[in-house]
């Protein structure tokens, strides 16, 4: 038979390589990504997964935990153009998939998204923590929640549970520059599975 799939784990991208036993990368452009000084860096480019679109690049993806689980990380990115983004996201395509995002949005907001069959939903909160945020999605017996916090501490819950369910979902992170297309410094210190 075939070998079991290999369930997400903490990452501190404190490697000179990535794992790529572990990662899974969707739309990988290479030159646009890398690890540095214990940071994953990745740099911006146009593409999204919104509705018919499946063109963002380097989402960093790892195979679901059964069961409940946690996952969290802290990104700093300084978008300053509408729908640049940064995010933490539970996926099983580009067509189906929940996800938090730091997102530019007429100024700084926090964004829960979610698609299903390629019809994308959101909403909005203002985000008053800055460009260096921690986001995190719990999956329990509720649906899919949502926090986010300045110190990894401390965290605040945003919207409502989500349901969804998915087929060999995944878990990970990403960040692009859909409209804009500008290169901005997205650097994820950190990608935690409990």
């Amino acid at each position: 038979g075939a070998r079991p799939l290999r369930t997400a784990t903490t990452d501190l991208f404190g490697s000179a390589n990535l794992d790529h036993n572990k990662w899974l990368i969707f739309n990988e452009s290479s030159a646009n990504w890398k690890l540095d000084g214990g940071d994953l860096a990745i740099w911006t480019q146009e593409g999204d997964v919104w509705q018919d679109r499946f063109d963002a690049g380097n989402i960093f993806l790892q195979f679901a935990p059964r069961g409940d689980f946690s996952i969290r990380t802290q990104v700093k990115l300084a978008s300053a153009a509408n729908h640049e983004q940064a995010f933490l996201t539970v996926w099983q395509d580009p067509d189906n998939y929940v996800r938090i995002a730091s997102v530019y949005d007429d100024g700084p907001v926090f964004e829960i998204g979610s698609e299903t069959d390629a019809k994308y939903e959101r909403s909005s909160f203002p985000n008053s923590l800055g460009s260096e945020v921690h986001l995190r999605i719990d999956r329990n017996r509720q649906g899919y929640r949502f926090h986010v916090s300045a110190d990894g501490k401390q965290w605040e819950e945003l919207g409502e549970p989500l349901q969804r369910d998915f087929a060999l979902p995944k878990v990970g992170i990403g960040a692009c520059s859909p409209v804009s297309g500008k290169r901005r410094l997205a650097r994820f210190r950190h990608f935690i599975v409990k």
